[in-house]
This record gives C-alpha cells, structure tokens and sequence, in this order.
C-alpha cells in the first residue's frame, strides 16, 4: 500500500476512542460497512483498512515471502492463499451461516430484536435498512428493526382487517417500543387506550405542558392527556420515503420507556429545530 495505515489514523477513521474495547471496534465496523452501501461519503476500502490495522494487519508494512512465488503447490502457497482470501472465506461463511440462521429463525418465528420502531405508511427495502443502520449508530443497539404498517385498503380508505391483525398481535405481545404516525392515527389509538401518557416524559425532552406540537385526546370519564408529540417532517423518514411521512411519534402502551426511547425521541425534535 502507498500510505502506510497506523492505529491512530485508524481509529480516527472509525470515529473511536483507542480505548474503545475490540466489541465495540467490530460493532462500529460493521455499521460503516452496512451505511456504505447507499452512502458515498462511507469509504468501504478505507474503512476495512482502518478495521483490519486495529485488529493486527499492519497495511503498510506487509512484504510478501520470496518463498511464495517459487513453482508448486507448497505450504507458503497454501498460506498465501488464506493470507490473501481470509477475509473472502470469513465473509463467504458468515453470509451462509446469516442466512441459514435467518431462514431458521424466520421458519421457527425466532427472530429478536433490541429496539423496534413501527411506522404508519409503506417504505422501500432501502429506507428501512437506511433508518435501521441510523438508530442501530444513534442509540448503541446491534438490531434495530424498523417495520411499516399499510393501514387503508385502496378503494374506500378503511382500516384493512390485515393491518388490525397486525397492529393487536403488535401491542399484545409488547413488540414495537415506539410509533412514528399520524395524528389520526394517534387519536384512534389513544381512545383504545394503547398509547402511554408521555406526560410525565415532557420535562425530560425540553416540552412545556402547552407547546403546540403536542397531540391531546380525551379519554372518556378521565382528564385531557398528552400522548404524542409532533416532530415534523425534516427528519430522517423524510428520506426517500414513499407515501404519507408520519408526524408524530407516541409510545405503546406495553412499551417501556426507555433511555434509548429518550435518545430516538430528542433527536427527531433535535432534527426539526
């Protein structure tokens, strides 16, 4: 290589502190990888570079074996193929192994996930594995699933049967730890009761009880309650989303708030100041 890669250098290209333990390296690694492949300012060379000096392979002062060119099939052949396709083999067997796995858990029902956002609307593969990535960075989780509701049938605009289906088995079995919607669809929600009051919540987000942006609704023998805040629509879902951009974001109510829930929901309103 032309310029020789040093820890430093390394570590400043992953955006790390040298004292970041090797987990977390491989974590962050891995998420530059995933962000590369829809953003141009991720460098995927560079960044398996920066990656492979931290792990041991010094770039800039490898020197191949003379041994290595002699004629035959000899043992310094042998290793030079896995010096050279180490990295081939480890990627070849860990996209069999991810997809065996995946088709496993996707047979047996098995699949978890750290975090999971709900929105009301329909998204591309890429957005979702855009936002995925963004909040998998954002609050420190290794899956971060992002999924879409289709609310309507097309004709006459209903609530179709397989999004009810959906949503009752969602809340029942405690699944997604925040929605992304829009205010009708806030509103139904909150007369069933299914959102959680983020009352409470205002004072750690920077919200006064009378900002505009909140969504109240009135449950039916009880007080005016808060339960959904309005971001916008400067934010990331803005992105290349297709359909309706949701405004608001609420809390289940089988979720439980969360620091990471704090985090997601200080950036959107950070996003749209």
């Amino acid at each position: 290589m032309d310029e020789k890669m040093t820890k430093e250098k390394a570590y400043e290209i992953l955006q790390l502190d040298p004292s970041e333990s090797l987990d977390k390296v491989k974590a962050k690694y891995e998420n530059y990888m995933r962000r590369a492949k829809f953003d141009d300012a991720f460098d995927d060379v560079l960044i398996t570079k920066a990656y492979d000096t931290i792990m041991g392979i010094d770039w800039g002062n490898f020197k191949p074996d003379p041994a290595y060119s002699e004629k035959g099939l000899n043992k310094k052949k042998v290793e030079n193929f896995f010096y050279h396709n180490t990295r081939r083999l480890i990627y070849g067997t860990v996209v069999f192994v991810l997809i065996v796995a995946t088709l496993l858990m996707f047979i047996l029902g098995k699949v978890r996930y750290d975090y999971k956002i709900s929105i009301l609307g329909q998204l591309t593969i890429s957005d979702q594995e855009m936002m995925a990535v963004y909040y998998e960075e954002l609050i420190d989780e290794k899956e971060v699933l992002i999924d879409y509701y289709i609310v309507g049938n097309s004709k006459d605009g209903s609530i179709s049967e397989s999004f009810l289906y959906k949503l009752t088995g969602d809340l029942q079995g405690g699944e997604s730890d925040l929605f992304i919607i829009v205010p009708e669809f806030a509103k139904f929600l909150s007369y069933e009761g299914a959102l959680t009051d983020l009352s409470p919540y205002l004072a750690e987000f920077g919200i006064s009880p009378d900002d505009e942006n909140i969504l109240y609704w009135y449950k039916e023998g009880g007080d005016e309650i808060a339960v959904a805040y309005r971001f916008g629509n400067k934010s990331i879902f803005n992105k290349g989303m297709s359909g309706l951009v949701p405004e608001y974001f609420a809390i289940p109510h089988r979720a439980e708030y969360s620091e990471q829930t704090e985090t997601i929901i200080l950036d959107l309103i950070n996003q749209n100041k």
